[in-house]
């Protein structure tokens, strides 16, 4: 505890373990911490619980905080609480060290004990520590301890310290203190952005009718998209249907012409045609910057169009634009456009993602803008409930968001691996929560699993083990889609490669439902011979040499019938194949005929379209022998049909024997053969024997048919020093040299 809670500044101490520290041994000694503060290791909180709940388990010496423990994880709570607590009450804690073990203690339920003994706490001069109180008095707090809480909680908003004043507001939104939403909305003008931002989230939780003007005259103030989006939906939560009624009314009493434009702009999508007319029979002096807002597309109507507005926009010299003066120009889908102009806004993209049919692709200029939101999208769709909306917004994600992702946008989808694999893992199984029951229901589902396909291959390197085996069932268990709802392309084959990736090792299942889904594709002559070229790893182009095509013309016609199929493999199983060899190899110059298995194996696959649907089977059983799935290049199948006595016998007169006596006496014969070239193959074969007697002979029948050579260098007379007579060595003795020759 001591060293993570270290001085932060490196001149006050050591640095504490990190992810950037290393540990023992040289390793990092964990992961990093959210928001760089130190806490205790999981690990370490966790084997304090289970101590605890093995002493109750034991009911033999426990101590006193388990006494009333109703069960074995209640007793690991209670024995983690009393410890934190015996430390945090230990004298001479540094601020760190208390940090630490107040965060720790958000880990447990907490009970009026706990806060009553940490409340001393809010005093302490480190704001670390007073932050980590107020977010412990807030813990599991309810009714009459809420109460309670809020009469500590509402000085601290006034703190000049704003860490503590942010813990301070987020503690009464959990609490819903309603009955401090005054002092919470005093919070929306203080000078810090973060402080605002806050103040407007924790109103939507505790608002009540006296933050209404503070809400109101922030409108009006700040034209902040993210703190606006807050705002709204505080003032929606606190006045319900008085909404569009309390932002006229707020617009007809501002002095400010920024302030009234402000204030209208909130009314997007809340005021109707009707009701601008009307406010313009009643002589509103909001009716100019309505009607302005209203005409370059700032505020659009709930009902009704522009041109309803024609009079009043033309009395007031208010100019219409010329394209699509209701809504953003081209047709944009005008909700997915206020969503790229105003910013990230969760209401806004549930109502979109809640519309019956996902969004449409936005426009070149917008994309940029739409792929920004990204992360946003899939964080709202993991911290939704509903698996039926939650698909519904990875819809609109992949939508607005299609691929081929960057690697930033690859980071951003490893992030959110658990809800693209849940959202699979349900739509294998034809799980669609908000999907149509039946076959209708489960083809869609199927549909829907495919899209997530694309996804699963940008993210498979970034999935756990745990993951990798859901996405891996999920896959398996896809049906492969009907008539009505054909595949994409590429989906089959593609499928392979994602289970490879996954590191599952590919079965003659998976191939056949490979198979199956191309064969209902739109395109399955192309398909087909691309899924089996993925699985028996055939390139696309096998490169043919000095092979006749009479053997492959053979091939195709004998895949119409299976009694032909079988004929020609019998065929080939008598004539054999065997690796293939260069002319003359064989010692008589013959050119070998026998094909390869790679070769064979291309054959098929490229036959395999033109077979007739029962010889399709027998035709992949072949492929499979001759390279079985996720093997390297297999040669077994070749070895095995190679001949037994493909080895050439061997004949007195070959020169490439080794050498022996028996050799040296059949070369040396072949030097008086008749025929010269005989004569001069016999003269070169014994030119690379050591021995001098059998090389002389050599050399002279070499000379004699006018070729150029050497006498071999001689090194026992290349020095005067040395005996001329060289020493009489084994060589010189089996090949009878006398020792005098020189």
């Amino acid at each position: 505890m001591r060293d993570l809670a270290a001085p932060r500044d490196p001149a006050e101490g050591p640095p504490r373990p990190g992810a950037d520290v290393p540990g023992p041994g040289g390793a990092p000694a964990g992961p990093a911490r959210p928001g760089g503060e130190p806490e205790l290791p999981p690990d370490v909180v966790e084997a304090v619980r289970a101590h605890g709940s093995r002493l109750r388990r034991r009911r033999r010496i426990r101590p006193v905080c388990l006494l009333d423990a109703p069960d074995d994880t209640g007793a690991g709570h209670a024995f983690l609480t009393a410890m934190l607590l015996g430390l945090l009450e230990r004298p001479g804690l540094t601020g760190g060290e208390r940090a630490v073990l107040l965060k720790a203690l958000l880990q447990v339920p907490a009970t009026p004990s706990t806060r009553a003994r940490v409340h001393r706490l809010l005093r302490d001069r480190d704001p670390h520590v007073r932050k980590h109180v107020i977010a412990l008095l807030a813990h599991d707090s309810s009714g009459e301890d809420a109460r309670a809480l809020s009469a500590t909680l509402v000085p601290l908003t006034s703190d000049p310290d704003i860490r503590t004043v942010r813990a301070a507001l987020l503690a009464l939104g959990t609490a819903r203190a309603h009955w401090a939403g005054e002092a919470v909305a005093a919070r929306l003008h203080h000078p810090n952005m973060n402080i605002r931002k806050t103040a407007a989230a924790t109103l939507l939780h505790a608002g009540s009718p006296a933050a209404v003007p503070h809400l109101l005259r922030a409108l009006g103030r700040d034209d902040n998209p993210g703190l606006r989006s807050a705002l709204e939906r505080a003032l929606r939560a606190v006045v319900g249907p008085a909404y569009a009624a309390t932002l006229l009314a707020a617009a007809e009493a501002a002095r400010d012409e920024r302030a009234r434009r402000l204030l209208l702009s909130a009314l997007d999508h809340e005021v109707t045609a009707r009701a601008v007319l009307a406010l313009d029979v009643g002589g509103s002096p909001a009716v100019p910057a309505l009607l302005a807002l209203v005409a370059d597309g700032g505020v659009r109507l709930a009902t009704g169009s522009v041109e309803d507005l024609a009079e009043p926009l033309a009395r007031h010299g208010v100019p219409t634009p010329p394209a699509a003066p209701d809504g953003p120009p081209d047709g944009a889908d005008p909700e997915v456009a206020a969503l790229l102009r105003s910013g990230w806004d969760p209401v806004l993209a549930l109502r979109v993602a809640r519309r019956p049919a996902p969004p449409d692709t936005v426009a070149d200029h917008e994309r940029p803008a739409a792929r920004a939101l990204l992360d946003h999208w899939l964080g709202l769709a993991g911290s939704t409930a509903g698996a039926g909306l939650r698909d519904r917004l990875l819809r609109c994600a992949l939508r607005l968001c299609p691929g081929p992702w960057s690697a930033e946008e690859v980071t951003v989808l490893a992030r959110h691996t658990g809800t693209v694999t849940d959202a699979f893992d349900a739509a294998a199984g034809g799980g669609a929560a908000d999907g149509p029951p039946g076959a209708t229901g489960a083809r869609a589902a199927a549909g829907w699993a495919g899209e997530l396909t694309d996804v699963l291959h940008a993210v498979a390197p970034h999935l756990s083990v745990v993951q990798r085996f859901t996405v891996v069932e999920g896959l398996r268990a896809l049906p492969p889609t009907g008539p009505d709802d054909l595949p994409r392309p590429g989906t089959a084959a593609s499928a392979l490669t994602l289970l490879r990736q996954l590191g599952a090792v590919l079965v003659r299942a998976d191939l056949d439902r490979a198979l199956a889904t191309a064969h209902l594709g739109a395109d399955p002559w192309s398909t087909a011979p691309a899924v089996l070229r993925e699985a028996f790893g055939v390139p696309a182009e096998q490169v043919i040499v000095d092979e006749p095509a009479a053997w492959r013309a053979e091939l195709t016609e004998s895949v119409r019938t299976p009694e032909a199929l079988a004929e020609f493999r019998g065929r080939d199983v008598a004539a054999g194949a065997g690796p293939r060899r260069a002319p003359g190899t064989d010692g008589a110059g013959r050119t070998p005929t026998a094909r390869t298995s790679r070769e064979l194996l291309s054959a098929l696959v490229e036959a395999y379209p033109g077979a007739a649907p029962g010889v399709r089977g027998r035709l992949v059983d072949w492929m499979a022998e001759l390279q079985p799935l996720d093997a390297p290049e297999w040669t077994i199948a070749e070895t095995r049909a190679a001949p037994a006595g493909s080895s050439r016998p061997v004949r007195a007169d070959d020169l490439d024997q080794p050498r022996s006596a028996a050799q040296r006496s059949r070369l040396l014969d072949m030097l008086e053969a008749k025929r010269p070239d005989r004569r001069t193959a016999a003269a070169r074969a014994l030119l690379d024997w050591p021995e001098p007697g059998v090389r002389a002979p050599c050399c002279g029948r070499i000379c004699a048919a006018g070729s150029t050579c050497s006498p071999p260098p001689r090194p026992w007379i290349s020095s005067p020093t040395r005996r001329t007579t060289p020493p009489p060595t084994p060589a010189r003795v089996a090949a009878g040299i006398p020792p005098s020759w020189n």
